[in-house]
C-alpha cells in the first residue's frame, strides 16, 4: 500500500497560527481555536478514503497536549482516537540533529507499537514536520505490525526546510 500525502495546519514561522500553536505547546494545551482550524482543514483535504480513527507521535516534550489534541480533532471529525504509538525509550528532539544519519540513529527504538491497530485507514498525527522521518518511522512501524490500510500523515506545522 503506497503512503498517502500529508498535510501541516501551517508552515511554521509563516503566520499567526505558529504563535498560538507555540504558546499551546509551552502551555500544555492547545487552545480550542487549533483543535477546530485542525478538524477544518481536514474536512477541506477530505482524503479518500477517510479515515475511520486516529492516533498521534507520543513525546517527550509535550507531556500529553499533543494527545489530548488528537482526541479532540478526532470527536470533531467523527472517528475514534486509539493511543496505539508509545515510548521505547527518549530520544532528543529531531530538529537538534544535524544530519540525515544523526535523525535516523535518534528515532531508532524510540517508538513501538502498542497493541493491534484498528481497521481502516488512519490519520497520523505530529506537532512539527520538519525532516519527516519520525512520521516515516512511525509509519514503517505500523507497516511492521501488518497495518495494510492508507496513512495519512498530519502535522500542527511543517517547517521550511
Amino acid at each position: 500500500m503506497p503512503e498517502c500525502r500529508g498535510y501541516a495546519l501551517t508552515l511554521w514561522d509563516d503566520d499567526s497560527w505558529t504563535e498560538v500553536i507555540k504558546k499551546g505547546r509551552d502551555a500544555g494545551q492547545y487552545p480550542p481555536s487549533i483543535v477546530k482550524e485542525a478538524a477544518r482543514i481536514i474536512d477541506i483535504w477530505n482524503p479518500r478514503p477517510f479515515p475511520s480513527w486516529m492516533t498521534c507521535v507520543p513525546s517527550d516534550t509535550l507531556s500529553c497536549a499533543l494527545t489530548e489534541f488528537s482526541k479532540s480533532v478526532a470527536d470533531l471529525l467523527g472517528i475514534r482516537f486509539h493511543e496505539i504509538i508509545a515510548k521505547r525509550r527518549q530520544n532528543f528532539p529531531q530538529k537538534s540533529m544535524n544530519s540525515t544519519a544523526e535523525r535516523c540513529r535518534n528515532l531508532d527504538g524510540a517508538f513501538h507499537i502498542n497493541g493491534s491497530p484498528m481497521e481502516g485507514p488512519v490519520f497520523l498525527i505530529d506537532d512539527v514536520f520538519d525532516s519527516g522521518w519520525t512520521l516515516t518511522v512511525v509509519a514503517a512501524l505500523l507497516r511492521e505490525v501488518g497495518f495494510k490500510s492508507p496513512i495519512y500523515p498530519f502535522a500542527l506545522g511543517k517547517t521550511q526546510e
